[in-house]
């Protein structure tokens, strides 16, 4: 166990302090990946889902009269982004 807290020490740092370099498919990903949660934000049509943890707020939209819904829960993590990802 301390030899996992501390790879995940290591990789939190550099996420938070090496600048990432992403490649084009990668910026594209993150590009439409930060237009659908725009999307999603946007909807009128946003439902509640009933989470299995109570500590987890889930919502659902279908979106352009799609038959697929996305979802998505939000919590608080207390703890740095980095760290968050560390853990993947």
């Amino acid at each position: 166990d301390e030899v996992d807290k501390a790879e995940l020490a290591r990789l939190a740092e550099i996420i938070k302090n090496e600048k990432q370099d992403y490649d084009n498919d990668e910026k594209e990903a993150i590009r439409r990946g930060k237009e659908l949660y725009a999307k999603c934000k946007r909807s009128k049509n946003l439902y509640q889902l009933k989470s299995l943890d109570d500590k987890v707020e889930m919502k659902g939209v279908h979106l352009d009269q799609s038959s697929l819904a996305t979802c998505f829960g939000c919590t608080v993590v207390d703890t740095s982004v980095e760290e968050c990802v560390a853990h993947e």
